[in-house]
């Protein structure tokens, strides 16, 4: 190793490496100017991303099973965990949030090199009334040219269609009737003085491809299992809307949850009172045919036999309601699913709890 380093020193010529530099000089220093370049550019223009979390406890308690007393065919330390992290985690809970929160119109300002989500923070809303489902997720610019009317633009069938607004008044259209309502004047007039006259635009969501759009950004996980700990975040680039679906998640979960034990405990009671009502009827007709028996028989009385005989039939008459019970438990769930053409996933759960 020595004498290789030796070698090295020995061999190596600084003249030769100063003139290799200084012929490459160039090269370097335009390579370095390039790159802090793009990475200014990157940094200045790329909109940041904000990631808002929040965690739930869950305190499970299955009342079917204490009811109906069947913990046994439960395995050991199923507590729900599972299926309230897929419920957090399914398009359909998703959609149920989304439905909750003002995102039927997306407002943006939109920059030279920037676009940004307005969400709540926009000077300015819309209402419209969709004629044609073809307008939605079309960029529909608009220009504010006083405080009592605006000039609205898209593109449409490879054309541009342009219309003068009256603020507060709904203008009917070919594709969509619009009210437009102004909150802050002065914002809007500042911006549109800075940018460019056309910095507004709104899009018209659709719901379906919002839920596809957002859940990507959920994230869903089991935080501790022991602490029975749930970890849901989002990711958006406006921090504000991150925080309200987040927000939103929990107090829907928290509702969602309350409404399926309310129905599980609801289809519980039903069935019971239903099943109540078999059963003595059924006990009745026994008892009836006991005694018909008797008398058709000239059966004597005998205090031991008549134990006997009765313990006997009791416990036949148990296995029979039990299987009975069973059957009419399958046959409701059946008729229910037939009946249910859409039945969702977690429909179908709390239909089993019940």
């Amino acid at each position: 190793y020595k004498e290789r380093l030796s070698n090295f020193s020995g061999e190596f010529e600084l003249g030769l490496f100063l003139y290799i530099t200084r012929k490459s000089i160039l090269w370097v220093i335009t390579f370095l100017i390039i790159s802090g370049v793009f990475a200014y550019v990157y940094l200045r223009y790329t909109p940041p991303v904000f990631e808002s979390k929040s965690i739930i406890q869950m305190q499970t308690s299955n009342t079917a099973k204490k009811v109906l007393d069947v913990e046994g065919l439960s395995k050991e330390g199923d507590d729900g965990m599972a299926e309230s992290v897929e419920l957090l985690r399914s398009k359909v809970f998703c959609k149920r949030v989304l439905q909750k929160l003002p995102l039927e119109i997306s407002y943006f300002a939109e920059g030279t090199f920037k676009t940004y989500e307005l969400y709540k923070g926009a000077p300015y809303r819309v209402d419209v009334k969709i004629k044609n489902p073809k307008i939605v997720n079309t960029k529909i610019y608009i220009e504010f040219q006083s405080k009592n009317l605006a000039l609205i633009s898209y593109k449409w069938n490879q054309s541009k269609v342009s219309k003068i607004c009256k603020i507060g008044d709904w203008e009917e259209g070919t594709e969509f009737d619009l009210q437009i309502n102004i909150i802050n004047f002065l914002d809007i007039e500042r911006q549109q003085s800075i940018v460019k006259k056309d910095a507004y635009y709104f899009l018209i969501n659709d719901m379906g491809s919002l839920v596809n759009q957002y859940y990507d950004r959920l994230d869903v996980k089991l935080l501790n299992e022991q602490a029975k700990t749930i970890a849901v975040s989002f990711k958006d680039y406006n921090p504000q809307k991150a925080a309200d679906i987040v927000t939103q998640m929990m107090a829907e979960f928290a509702s969602f949850d309350v409404e399926k034990k309310k129905e599980s405990a609801n289809s519980i009671i039903d069935f019971i009172n239903s099943q109540l009502d078999i059963v003595y009827d059924k006990l009745k007709i026994s008892e009836n045919d006991i005694q018909e028996f008797k008398k058709g028989n000239n059966i004597i009385e005998n205090d031991n036999l008549i134990t006997t005989t009765s313990n006997r039939v009791s416990n036949m008459e148990d296995k029979i309601i039990s299987l009975e019970l069973e059957e009419n438990i399958l046959n409701k769930i059946e008729k229910n699913l037939n009946s249910t053409k859409s039945i969702d996933t977690y429909g179908f759960l709390a239909l089993l709890s019940g």
